[in-house]
């Protein structure tokens, strides 16, 4: 009996776990609800980017949903954070809310979430009689798979970007799982060194880091010189598109009317975020001084996948692929002009532009309004001759490329062109002899000298090595409004020389523009003074063509001006200057010294005289005597022979 009963007691208690057990599987199954049981229709999976919609996958840090506590009426929150979101105002819509639920790798790394048990957010475009909060149909979930819902011209259905944003943010905001659209706000970034994100469709599930996808050109402006004479900067790291020896850089110097380049470079980023847009718009704005006149564009290529020239803005003869402002014409000055390409995409054959690189060429000269450095030693200079570009480009993938417009900061380059200052003077070694006195010179009174005459060669070298003039520098006068120098010198209109009343005067001469011929150029009457404005660094000779009545033509003058520029730490052009008259550096005016031709080739003292007195008498003495030899010669002759 005994043994019957403890059967029957196993029995028992074997039937009563076996109910527990199953209603401890049943009971959490019953909560859940169906779609836990069919997961395919009420569940969104946050998924990876799909190349075809232009959304991206902003994040690979995946983290638990611990990230956040819950928000005290115990829904768990998860955090957005923005890597490198500074100066972008982001908002934040939601679509749907759920249950987040990790996809595992084999490993059990979470992968991404999908969301169960889904129900329409604030943000929702609600279908008749719904609301925010309610369960979304199985109907409307069913249809979408896991790439469509990451499309976001397949989800603009279900939200509306035209509601209020459900957070607004700029670098962080705490929510609730579920699925959201995360956008730059519009109009925040127009006319900003700025582009907006591209924007994102995700599924929260835990805390992530947004890793924004926006991409914004650069643009570089520079001027060319001769490659000798190019800016010091080229080569330098901190000007990667200067090469050494190609004669680009940030800073130039030119003779007034000596023709030279400056080039504009727009580079867009080899970027995924820059195949968003749709169309791809690019502005150039150019300002150039007033001293600077423009001569006509050289070139304009794009390179992409091949080099594409664009030709009259015509490519096959059908497309117009870039416009310039109505102001843009040759031989004006100080011009602010644009240059407009529509659609860059539209330039190459694939439409595709990551990484394009926009070069465009333009001619101009210095003209008289040019500001001129004096070629003498000194602080570093600067001037006037500034010339910048910015850009304007698109910024909005989002809009398709339309619309909205960044701006980026201004580049600027220099021009310097420099002013040689001459004064002729005559010596004379008599202390209160007819000149007056003025200067020292050598320990003999020197004054001012005018009526010589001169030309400017650039300085060659003969096959003997011997500095001789090469080609001319045709030079002509210049007017008073002409001299825009950079600096006081002496001699200048204003300058009243020792002993004299009243302003100086100076002679002043310029290179010769087109259509002009050069003359021969004069030492002023007056003070001597003869200064040559805009002229560019380099070796030259003068010689002196036209000699005063009384004096010894000089011999030829070998001159130098060197400089050294470049766009300096500050982003400012400067410009070491200085100017040596046969290897030796002057710190002022360039002197050229005429003698008297009677005190030549002599020290100009009397005993010249003297020697040249006795040396007549002996000559004459001589010849006396020979003459009488030779009569005396012929009369013996004439006695021997009778």
């Amino acid at each position: 009996m005994k043994g019957a009963r403890r059967k029957q007691l196993k029995r028992t208690i074997s039937i009563l776990m076996v109910i527990a057990m199953l209603a401890a599987v049943a009971v959490p199954t019953m909560a859940a609800g169906p779609e836990a049981l069919n997961p395919d229709s009420q569940s969104q999976d946050s998924g990876g980017q799909n190349p075809e919609s232009g959304t991206q996958n902003p994040t690979d840090d995946i983290q638990p949903p611990t990230d956040s506590e819950p928000d005290g009426s115990g829904t768990q929150m998860v955090t957005v954070r923005v890597e490198g979101g500074s100066g972008h105002t982001y908002e934040l819509y939601q679509i749907f809310i759920g249950d987040p639920d990790p996809v595992l790798d084999g490993e059990g790394k979470i992968l991404r979430y999908k969301l169960a048990n889904v129900h329409w957010g604030e943000n929702a475009k609600l279908p008749a009689g719904a609301n925010p909060g309610d369960q979304v149909p199985d109907d409307i979930l069913k249809d979408q798979n896991n790439e469509d819902i990451t499309d976001i011209n397949q989800i603009k259905q279900y939200v509306d970007v035209g509601s209020e944003p459900y957070r607004i943010f700029g670098e962080s905001v705490e929510v609730e799982p579920g699925y959201y659209l995360i956008k730059d706000a519009d109009g925040t970034l127009g006319g900003a060194d700025e582009a907006y994100t591209t924007d994102v469709l995700k599924v929260l599930g835990a805390g992530i880091t947004i890793k924004p996808k926006s991409a914004k050109p650069t643009v570089d402006k520079q001027v060319w010189d001769e490659p000798e004479d190019e800016d010091t900067s080229n080569g330098d790291e901190a000007y990667p598109n200067n090469a050494a020896g190609e004669g680009w850089g940030e800073t130039a110097d030119h003779a007034l009317y000596e023709r030279f380049q400056f080039k504009l470079i727009a580079q867009l980023p080899d970027e995924e975020a820059i195949d968003a847009y749709g169309s791809y718009k690019l502005v150039f704005r150019d300002t150039m001084s007033k001293g600077v006149t423009f001569d006509g564009i050289e070139s304009i290529i794009v390179k992409a996948d091949q080099d594409y020239v664009l030709k009259d803005g015509i490519k096959d003869s059908v497309d117009l692929l870039y416009e310039v402002s109505d102001n843009l014409e040759k031989g004006k000055a100080g011009l602010d002009w644009s240059l407009t390409i529509p659609d860059l995409k539209k330039v190459t054959y694939d439409g595709s532009i990551r990484g394009a690189r926009v070069e465009i060429v333009y001619n101009a000269y210095l003209n008289e309004d040019a500001q001129v450095n004096e070629a003498y030693g000194g602080a570093a200079a600067d001037t006037e001759n500034k010339n910048a570009v910015y850009l304007e480009y698109s910024n909005n993938p989002n809009a398709g490329g339309e619309g909205s417009m960044g701006k980026s900061e201004e580049d600027s380059v220099w021009v310097f062109t420099y002013k040689m200052l001459n004064k002729k003077i005559a010596i004379d070694d008599q202390p209160n002899g007819p000149y007056g006195s003025s200067d020292s010179y050598g320990g003999m009174e020197e004054k001012p000298l005018g009526g010589a005459g001169f030309k400017l060669y650039w300085a060659a070298v003969d096959a003997d090595g011997k500095k001789v003039p090469g080609e001319e520098v045709a030079l002509v006068p210049a007017t008073a409004g002409e001299d825009v120098s950079a600096d006081e010198s002496a001699g200048d209109d204003e300058s009243t020389a020792a002993g004299e009343a009243g302003p100086q005067t100076t002679a002043l001469y310029r290179p010769a523009k087109d259509g002009e011929e050069g003359q021969e150029i004069f030492s002023d009457e007056t003070t001597g003074r003869f200064d040559i404005i805009g002229l560019d660094a380099g070796s030259y000779i003068l010689r002196e063509t036209t000699t005063p009545s009384g004096y010894n033509t000089c011999d030829d003058i070998y001159i130098e001006i060197i400089a050294d520029h470049c766009e300096d730490d500050s982003l400012a052009g400067k410009a070491d200057i200085s100017m040596y008259q046969n290897g030796e550096e002057i710190s002022g005016e360039n002197k050229i010294v005429n003698m008297r031709g009677r005190l030549l080739p002599g020290t100009g003292g009397i005993g010249t005289t003297i020697f040249y007195t006795v040396g007549g008498i002996l000559a004459v003495g001589a010849a006396i005597l020979l003459i009488v030899r030779r009569r005396m010669r012929k009369a013996k002759k004439s006695m021997g022979k009778m």
